[in-house]
């Protein structure tokens, strides 16, 4: 064996150590955790979490791979997978983004952002308040919602008058607005933060809307 020879040798198995102690580095390190999904599902898992941002990235091994539109738990968090990050290089390990829930519709986990408000003019002490023309937007797993359902969160009602369901399987974005609801599914529902009044479709028309705008719309402000 030649000395250039022995060197790949080295630098291959070098490159294998390395790649396994990077990985147990993952799943033995201080954010590893064991996450629980649906039929009582049990996997370890890394998940990266800044306080103040409302998504996380989760790494799991090779094995365990997570499904797009699937809820993970993880402590006190509901964890909605939303996109699979491609790694360019050969890794023991798959990388998830992932959003942090903060609603629960029908017992489905899902994440709701509202329309932001921003104070402008502070220094010079102007009344002058600006409301975001962005539309609210609910991010949930396929087959929860449709098209004209209304749903009312914490006292307030919304129509979904849009949805996304093809930019990525297994995930529906909705836009909402606001509307108003009937009385007697308030009178129904008293009590309960989350509810939907189901549109009721008399004409049996097809109704199809899809834009790809939300995505995008929701990405930028997270």
């Amino acid at each position: 064996m030649t000395s250039f020879s022995r060197f790949q040798e080295r630098n291959k198995k070098r490159t294998v150590a390395n790649n396994k102690l990077n990985t147990n580095y993952i799943f033995k390190g201080y954010p590893s955790i064991e996450i629980k999904g649906s039929a009582d599902q049990r996997i370890q898992a890394s998940v990266v979490n800044k306080q103040e941002k409302d998504y996380a990235y989760v790494f799991t091994q090779t094995q365990d791979e997570l499904a797009i539109g699937s809820i993970w738990t993880a402590k006190n968090l509901n964890l909605l997978i939303t996109e699979e990050i491609t790694i360019i290089k050969d890794v023991n390990w798959h990388k998830y983004h992932a959003l942090l829930c903060n609603v629960q519709i029908d017992n489905h986990w899902g994440y709701f952002k509202g329309p932001e408000k921003s104070f402008l003019d502070v220094a010079l002490e102007k009344e002058v308040v600006w409301e975001s023309p962005q539309k609210p937007v609910l991010v949930l797993p396929e087959n929860v919602l449709n098209f004209r359902d209304k749903i009312v969160i914490k006292g307030r009602a919304w129509l979904i008058q849009e949805y996304d369901a093809i930019s990525t399987p297994g995930l529906v974005y909705y836009s909402l607005k606001p509307t108003t609801i009937s009385k007697e599914i308030v009178a129904e529902n008293e009590g309960k933060n989350i509810y939907i009044e189901k549109y009721e479709n008399k004409n049996k028309e097809t109704n199809v809307l899809s834009i790809n705008t939300i995505k995008s719309s929701i990405s930028s402000r997270i």
